[in-house]
C-alpha cells in the first residue's frame, strides 16, 4: 500500500501512496494496482514506447491483477515502469501483497 517510488534509482518502497502505484486486496480473493495504470494487453514483449501510448490514451486509477499480468506504470514526474506479476497473496500484511518483477524505463510521460 506504501506505492512504489519510480523516481528513485533504484526504485524503492514509498513513505505513502500519494501518486504512486501501490497494490492492494480486490474484492474477497483478488488484488489490484492503484495510480496511472494501464494493463499491457499487446503481444509481444512490453516497450517504453508501448507502454507510454497506452498509459497516455488507456489509463486507469487501478486495474485488477493476477499471476502473468503486465501492467505499465507511472506517477506524475516518474520514469515509466512495467510490473510483471508473478504471484499475489491476498492474505499477505494488512491490504495483501504482491511478487513481482518491475522494469523502469528512461522515458517520461511528457517527452
Amino acid at each position: 500500500m506504501e506505492g512504489i517510488n519510480l523516481s528513485a534509482m533504484p526504485p524503492r518502497k514509498g513513505t505513502d501512496t500519494v501518486g504512486w502505484p501501490s497494490a492492494q486486496r480486490s474484492g474477497s480473493s483478488g488484488m489490484k494496482i492503484k495510480g496511472q495504470v494501464a494493463p499491457w494487453d499487446g503481444s509481444g514483449d512490453p516497450t517504453a514506447e508501448g507502454c507510454r501510448d497506452l498509459l497516455l490514451t488507456r489509463s486507469r486509477q487501478e486495474v485488477d491483477v493476477a499471476e502473468g499480468d503486465r501492467v505499465c506504470v507511472v506517477d506524475d514526474r516518474s520514469p515509466i515502469g512495467l510490473v510483471t506479476i508473478t504471484a499475489t497473496h491476498y492474505d499477505q500484511g494488512s491490504y495483501g501483497e504482491l511478487d513481482a518483477n518491475l522494469t523502469v524505463w528512461n522515458l517520461r510521460l511528457d517527452h
